[in-house]
């Protein structure tokens, strides 16, 4: 599909000499050899369907709306592709089945057969079951308007065709079977289910109209009360699809596609009138066009079906694709980082794989380079919510020792404020009467130069200005690409601030709560924070990286206690090294004689790794993970 009916016609016409290759003229004569592709290669716009005339959006002039339509060139896929997306005759059922044994069958009591022992569930299992049958329902879109479940039978009223309710109830009893034996450990990977829950079969009842389909309703809601049992606490919580919904288009259209996968356009240019109607119609925040075309390929698939897509790789942790990634990841089974996989694309990519029929609780993630497939590890998706991205590229043990550092207790954001210098640059000039920082010039531990002088007839705001207890760091994180992908954060402690301006390339980080600077710095500087900001926080993406306060927020932070004497012990190994590393730079700087600097340069290095030796402690970090940290966090 083309929204340009040139690009259509191009696409028929290569694949009809695709076909024609390696045929003769005498073969093919009196043979109508090429298909007609019309029905399978169409010109419409895939994103724009024909209810944009519903939603108000359109100027009220004829023609100038012709026009509109003319170019945005609207298309409903039900109707370009009626045999994929067809309408269901859905019809009521009432099924009831039972668990293995619960009843006994005329076969034993003709034969004096002996029955097996009842598989009665408790109220632990029919939550499970229950659980179970509801987000199998909602995998396989079948809207259920009553359920229950009680220890020994389950009764539901769905809406399904006749030619799929055996499959439906056959796929629904597998899986809550399936799904109990995992939680309750009845049953075992591997191993093979060790034991049946569900008795063989099921009744089902077609119920014709909406009386005695009310009826129904009633008689499972309270089912329970006629087996004196308790009402199951999930279902009392649970809202179920009213019968009026159950018949509507959300149900009754089946079908879609077995697969959709593609190279979507990224960032294309769009009219006023289809950002309005993106905006409506999906939803997500975003109207980039690759964000939209994978949400519209997960709509476009059946309930079995897959998409997978390389897109930008924003969508892993960018604030305008949280919608999208929070809609597809409940069916997401792998996301691979492709890096930069053409070089005149700008943006990394990734590669995500989506499997309809299923809601994983975990994905597998990993690397994709041209040697294959790296860090390829098992994500658990809750783990997705807890750092607010889409993890991926990250070894396992990368992630043990991330949850580690993340669950520390508590994040910096809590001990100091974070606020970006003054956009100061015009009035800089070679002389004046304060000395005025940009990011390059804030280094690790020292200032190297200034960038000139600001005048104190200038007006000068007060987030230019510097305060007591604060550290300055560049706002642009460095980002390394050799000898491996890493960043390395520069922050620094001036000296005489008070004849110093910053500007706004600059972070002024004012620690709160007496402690202090020095104490956060040698935290901040540390190989193991720039590890943990790099994965954890900007999610390996080459990017342009910012160190404001969404950044600095999220940086776990050791435990400060002025009682604990461990604690208090290497709280003050650590500001005294940095006050160390700060008069070493200092004494560098002042130093003409090239082996007296080289003396000064060993001592910074060796003050450098004894802070990161406290900073790993601080974490709490053993001598194995410090070496995966260091293996992959060059300095």
């Amino acid at each position: 599909m083309d929204i340009d009916q040139r690009a259509v016609d191009m696409a028929q016409f290569s694949l009809y000499v695709k076909m024609m290759e390696g045929e003769e003229f005498r073969s093919l004569f009196g043979e109508g050899v090429l298909p007609d592709l019309r029905d399978n290669i169409v010109c419409g716009n895939s994103l724009v369907g024909w209810d944009i005339l519903d939603m108000g959006i359109l100027p009220d002039d004829i023609d100038e709306r012709n026009k509109i339509l003319a170019k945005i060139n609207p298309m409903n896929w039900e109707d370009a592709f009626p045999d994929v997306f067809r309408r269901k005759e859905l019809k009521a059922y009432h099924v009831t089945w039972v668990t293995r044994n619960s009843r006994v069958s005329e076969e034993i009591v003709k034969f004096g057969k002996k029955g097996g022992v009842p598989v009665l569930m408790d109220e632990a299992a029919q939550e499970i079951v229950t659980e179970a049958i509801l987000e199998k329902a909602k995998m396989m879109n079948i809207p259920v308007m009553a359920l229950s479940v009680l220890s020994d039978h389950v009764h539901i009223l769905i809406a399904c065709e006749e030619s799929e309710l055996e499959k439906v109830v056959q796929e629904v009893k597998g899986y809550s079977s399936f799904v109990l034996g995992r939680r309750l450990k009845l049953s075992v990977a591997g191993l093979g289910r060790q034991r049946k829950h569900w008795a063989k079969g099921y009744s089902a009842t077609y119920i014709r109209d909406d009386k005695h389909i009310r009826n129904v309703i009633e008689y499972i809601q309270n089912n329970h009360i006629k087996h004196h049992q308790k009402r199951n606490p999930l279902l009392q919580s649970w809202k179920p699809v009213p019968p009026d919904e159950a018949f509507s288009d959300k149900y009754a259209i089946a079908g879609g596609f077995d697969v959709v996968v593609g190279n979507p356009p990224y960032g294309a240019d769009l009219t006023d009138y289809e950002k309005k109607y993106f905006r409506r119609k999906f939803g997500l925040g975003s109207v980039d066009t690759a964000c939209l075309f994978a949400a519209k390929a997960s709509e476009l698939i059946n309930n079995n079906g897959k998409s997978s897509f390389i897109i930008p790789k924003p969508f892993l942790y960018a604030s305008n694709w949280r919608r999208l990634r929070k809609k597809l990841l409940p069916n997401i089974v792998s996301i691979m980082d492709c890096g930069k996989a053409w070089k005149e694309v700008r943006l990394e990519q990734i590669i995500y794989v989506l499997d309809k029929s299923i809601h994983t609780k975990k994905y597998i993630s990993g690397k994709i380079l041209p040697k294959g497939i790296i860090d390829k590890t098992e994500v658990s998706k809750d783990l997705c919510d807890e750092f607010d991205f889409l993890i991926s590229g990250i070894s396992e043990s990368e992630l043990e020792i991330g949850l580690k550092i993340k669950r520390i207790g508590s994040f910096l954001g809590e001990f100091i404020s974070n606020n970006r210098g003054a956009g100061l640059q015009k009035h800089i000039s070679g002389q004046g009467d304060y000395m005025v920082i940009g990011g390059k010039q804030v280094q690790r531990y020292y200032i190297n130069g200034f960038k000139g002088f600001i005048s104190k007839t200038v007006l000068i705001p007060e987030n230019a200005l510097i305060k007591s207890n604060s550290i300055i760091a560049q706002n642009i994180i460095a980002h390394i690409l050799y000898p491996i992908d890493h960043i390395k954060i520069n922050a620094t402690i001036p000296q005489n601030y008070q004849n110093i301006l910053i500007l706004d390339t600059v972070n002024q980080l004012t620690v709160k709560n007496n402690i202090p600077a020095e104490f956060v710095l040698g935290v901040l500087n540390s190989r193991l924070i720039s590890w943990y900001v790099y994965r954890f926080i900007f999610a390996k993406a080459v990017r342009t990286m910012h160190f404001d306060n969404p950044v600095t927020s999220k940086i776990p932070f050791p435990p400060i206690s002025f009682v604990n004497k461990y604690h208090k012990n290497l709280r003050d190994r650590l500001i005294s090294l940095v006050r160390d590393m700060l008069a070493l730079h200092k004494k560098l700087a002042e130093t003409k004689d090239e082996r007296t600097r080289k003396v000064i340069q060993k001592q910074i290095e060796i003050t450098d790794k004894k802070i990161d030796r406290i900073v790993y402690e601080l974490y709490g970090l053993s001598e194995e993970e410090i070496r995966i940290v260091e293996s992959r966090e060059p300095r």
